[in-house]
């Protein structure tokens, strides 16, 4: 948002209106946008008013009778036109290159999705069936280069930092030939100088870094949340490619262009049903892993109505011993014959014989092929 204020206030000042309108109120509603996006527990009020406080004051140039009502709006005294041009504080360079990393990195990974969804065709099977939709995905992230990729790096840097601009491929490529440590690699070397001189064009040297800025893996994992949201899977693991699980095709991927493995974790299917009268939440058939603990489910059953908005407000009930579940249920007792699961309780599954079990503690219960879910 500071940088937007900046960039709007910079394009006033050169009265370029219609790339203020641009900076003002289309990027700073994708700000706002990218924001409640990645906040799954809710915006924050103050902040939300700090936002439509900042854009109506970058917008009362160019279209203040709308600019004077919202003023209006927000209990603000006197007119928008006396009011001061914001303040904002200094622009975090990094974190913003992080928050478009993720944002970029997301959109990748969905496009991933859909190409694995629609599974491998071949000559033979020119309409591959259906793949089974995944629950979980790996992100590989790798520290630095391959060894060959930090080779042309550092040589291409060389050349850029002497003269400011790079040799033609031509001389590029005999150089690289000549280079004992790149023959096994000399198919792949110059479709990355190419690349990696169309990256310069944009970038500047920084396409040369054999790192990034930022914490590559960290940006990830903190937001972990919201990639298993926009990817609607219920697990997202993140891995550096030094891993010994790393396969060599993980291996090649290189900073700022992570590689993503989409999985379906197997599990044994669960109905949950919710058998009080009158409320409207429909029963639910989920597949339950082993390790599934109480909390993954509850959030499961949650995202899958709209109706409930606090995953932590939904009881899981078992029946007490397999025959109750053949009884007919209590109408005003939905809980009868039933023991609730305690939050810390881990389901355990069998895929041979098909069962679920609840673990708590050392106890473990076979709950059968239907659990009840209660909101209080």
């Amino acid at each position: 948002m500071n940088m937007k204020v900046k960039e709007t206030g910079e394009h006033y000042d050169k009265m370029l209106f219609k790339e203020a309108l641009r900076t003002g109120f289309f990027e700073m509603q994708a700000v706002r946008d990218k924001y409640r996006e990645l906040s799954l527990d809710g915006m924050h009020i103050e902040l939300v008013l700090r936002f439509i406080e900042v854009q109506v004051l970058l917008l009362s140039p160019i279209c203040p009778h709308v600019a004077e009502h919202v003023w209006q709006l927000l209990g603000k005294k006197g007119s928008i036109l006396n009011a001061l041009w914001p303040t904002v504080g200094a622009v975090n360079e990094v974190q913003v290159k992080a928050s478009e990393y993720l944002m970029e990195s997301a959109h990748s990974f969905r496009v991933h999705l859909k190409t694995y969804l629609q599974g491998v065709k071949t000559k033979n099977n020119p309409n591959p069936p259906p793949v089974e939709k995944p629950n979980v995905v790996t992100i590989w992230v790798a520290k630095t280069f391959p060894t060959w990729q930090q080779c042309v790096l550092t040589t291409m840097k060389k050349h850029f930092e002497k003269s400011a601009s790079l040799p033609d491929n031509k001389v590029l490529s005999g150089e690289f030939g000549k280079m004992e440590e790149l023959k096994k690699y000399m198919k792949k070397v110059m479709p990355f100088v190419q690349a990696t001189r169309e990256k310069l064009d944009q970038l500047g040297v920084k396409a040369l870094a054999l790192t990034l800025e930022f914490d590559e893996a960290e940006v990830l994992k903190n937001n972990i949340a919201y990639l298993a949201n926009t990817l609607e899977v219920e697990e997202v693991l993140v891995k550096y490619t030094d891993d010994p699980e790393a396969t060599e095709k993980m291996k090649e991927c290189c900073p700022g262009s992570p590689f993503v493995l989409f999985s379906t974790k197997p599990g044994v299917k669960l109905d949950f049903v919710n058998p009080v009268p009158l409320n409207g939440l429909l029963s639910k058939s989920l597949t339950v892993s082993d390790g599934d603990t109480v909390s993954k489910i509850t959030q499961r059953i949650a995202k899958d109505s709209k109706q409930i908005k606090k995953p932590e407000s939904i009881q899981l009930w078992r029946f007490e011993n397999l025959e109750v579940e053949r009884k007919m249920p209590v109408f005003n007792e939905p809980t009868k014959y039933k023991v609730m699961i305690a939050k810390d309780a881990v389901f355990k599954v069998d895929l041979q014989k098909k069962k679920v079990f609840v673990q708590n503690g050392k106890n473990s219960v076979d709950v059968g092929s239907q659990v009840t879910y209660i909101v209080v």
